[in-house]
């Protein structure tokens, strides 16, 4: 069947397109352009030809006789003479053909030319006049060569424009800028595999981690862990509440330890006022119960400035901070710490925490790792949103409008 499709689209006239792969597509359009670059080295050729003419112009216009019998005046013509001669060698050296000839090659010659051309004229136009005074045959034929020179490279031009050559240098460059997508969307395509693989060993290795915190969150080990924190925990909530208790009564005599130190000045009140418990513990002999007791009495013999209900308030609590009242706190606080000693150092033992510890920091720092990786991934992904066959499509079209030719530029393995 397909050969019968192909008999009835070769019948109907129509023409089967020219599938080419995109990394043979530069030598498929300089195979289409030969024709054209041979065309145009023809040409340069031929203007080589008149170049040697004009330098063989030049050996006759230097050896041209001078019919002048003055001698000031042939030493006039003989000097323009030879720096008209000079200023044509000058503009035969700036005329560079191109050794490989090329479309923007051979444009950027004319736009070059052209300027040399004016550059030449500028300089040579005083010279040429002078001389043309008494040299006037080989002058002549001399300029007509330049003249001839001129029209060709103007041909080459009109060459240039009647084959459409912006056309065909455009579609060059977006034949160049098409094989660099593509070269750095499958280098992006590495790289994206490449990240992909690191992303997943890290997610890999992290599973791992994950099952061995798992595992020792299972053991024994771990359950008596977690038992030992609830116990200091609860110890240290009771520690607290001793510590708010015992400030709590001081608090409510301070004003009256204050005023009575100002009297007394006693480095235990100072203690006591900064930190009850702690000075409670130093204080084995008690002796802040006598203070008490002086402070009690300093209180009722009125020798402290405190208003009546205030005092009264403070009398009451002096009575509950009593000898009782501090050696069961004492004894509860001791026994409080003591347990707490035994479950820090049984905390100290048991190993679990500390490994899996470790275990979640390795695990945030894959995760860090991990994280930088896609982010990068990320950014090289949205590079890479190339439409690879948008691309190849406008090119195709170009090359239709330049050549009539219709192309499918394959790049299936991109």
């Amino acid at each position: 069947m397909a050969w019968l499709d192909f008999l009835k689209k070769k019948k109907e006239g129509i023409e089967e397109p020219d599938y080419i792969d995109y990394s043979e597509l530069p030598q498929y359009i300089k195979k289409i352009n030969q024709p054209k670059i041979s065309e145009i080295k023809r040409l340069f050729e031929e203007l080589q030809r008149r170049l040697y003419g004009l330098e063989e112009s030049l050996i006759e216009l230097k050896n041209a006789k001078i019919q002048e019998p003055n001698p000031k005046i042939v030493n006039v013509i003989l000097g323009n003479r030879e720096s008209y001669i000079q200023h044509t060698k000058n503009f035969i050296d700036s005329i560079s053909i191109p050794e490989e000839i090329t479309f923007s090659r051979t444009k950027q010659f004319c736009t070059q030319f052209e300027r040399n051309l004016a550059e030449f004229a500028g300089r040579s136009t005083k010279a040429y006049e002078v001389t043309r005074n008494l040299i006037g045959e080989e002058l002549a034929q001399t300029a007509k060569k330049i003249k001839d020179i001129e029209e060709y490279v103007k041909e080459i031009k009109l060459f240039l424009e009647e084959e459409n050559v912006g056309d065909i240098i455009e579609l060059d460059k977006k034949t160049h800028d098409f094989l660099n997508t593509i070269t750095i969307k499958r280098t992006n395509n590495m790289e994206i595999d490449s990240l992909k693989k690191q992303i997943a060993q890290f997610e890999f290795e992290q599973s791992k981690i994950l099952e061995e915190i798992n595992s020792l969150s299972a053991t024994k080990d771990f359950s008596k862990l977690n038992s030992l924190k609830e116990q200091n925990n609860e110890i240290q909530k009771n520690i607290d509440n001793l510590t708010f208790s015992i400030n709590e009564k001081f608090s409510g005599i301070d004003k009256a330890l204050r005023k009575f130190n100002k009297m007394s000045e006693n480095e235990l009140i100072n203690d006591y006022l900064e930190n009850p418990l702690k000075s409670l513990q130093r204080d084995k002999e008690l002796k802040i119960l006598s203070i008490l007791k002086n402070i009690e009495a300093s209180l009722i013999d009125e020798q402290l400035e405190i208003k009546d209900d205030k005092k009264e308030k403070i009398l009451e609590t002096i009575k509950e901070i009593n000898e009782s009242y501090l050696n069961n706190l004492l004894k509860e606080y001791s026994s409080l710490n003591q347990e707490q000693i035994r479950i820090k150092n049984s905390l100290l033992i048991n190993k679990t925490e500390e490994k899996i510890s470790m275990l979640n920091s390795k695990l945030n720092n894959m995760s860090t790792k991990k994280n930088s990786v896609q982010k990068k991934l990320n950014g090289i992904e949205e590079k890479n949103k190339i439409n690879i066959d948008d691309i190849s499509k406008n090119l195709s079209d170009k090359i239709k409008t330049i050549t009539t030719r219709q192309v499918v530029i394959q790049t299936k393995d991109i």
